[in-house]
């Protein structure tokens, strides 16, 4: 029951957080960090699993993608699963790409996100992640980052390890550099992409 009703409420919190705003130069995403969020994330056990954040693209994007990465063994990133939410060419209802994503770690390794922008809602979510690890790391988003046309920004990253001793600490910084993540029997990264391009 705690599975089916945690995701959905996530989404329902989402419904009623104020989109982003900002000056018409602004392309950025941004942690939600207010007490209140936090407070509701502690109060159904989320702290700590699910992050939620603030989206406006460049004035030319359309399309935020999101994307699900895995560290492969020869240490470059491969992408696992992509998504995506768009205001279409035709930019109506909105004329800006901008809105609220949540993350959620779920108890199985799955990741749920949410994606409420341009008067809709959409939800997907990964695989479970099939493992039993020892040990585990995760970090999500701290601090408001640009968020340049066709260019990916890291928002998560997850570790995985069979070796309690052999987590190291969790940087988003890893992503443009992954090679102190070699050896984990699991590495998966979450980036956001706002692209000109339609769906």
């Amino acid at each position: 029951m705690r599975r089916r009703f945690l995701p959905g409420l996530l989404a329902a919190v989402l419904l009623f957080l104020p989109a982003c705003s900002g000056t018409a130069a602004d392309a950025s995403i941004s942690p939600d960090l207010t007490e209140s969020t936090q407070d509701v994330l502690e109060a159904f056990g989320m702290a700590g699993t699910a992050s939620l954040l603030s989206f406006q693209g460049p004035e030319e994007a359309i399309t935020l993608r999101l994307r699900v990465h895995h560290l492969g063994e020869d240490g470059a990133w491969e992408e696992a699963d992509t998504w995506g939410t768009s205001i279409g060419e035709e930019r109506t209802p909105v004329d800006r790409l901008s809105g609220t994503l949540a993350i959620q770690l779920q108890e199985d390794g799955s990741l749920g996100f949410h994606i409420r922008s341009g008067g809709g809602l959409a939800s997907c979510q990964t695989e479970p992640i099939g493992l039993e690890p020892a040990a585990s790391a995760r970090c999500f988003l701290t601090e408001s980052r640009d968020l340049p046309l066709n260019q990916e920004v890291p928002v998560a990253l997850l570790l995985y390890g069979a070796d309690g001793d052999g987590i190291p600490v969790c940087s988003l910084e890893d992503f443009a550099d992954p090679s102190r993540l070699a050896g984990l029997e699991l590495v998966q990264a979450v980036t956001v992409e706002c692209t000109d391009q339609a769906l």
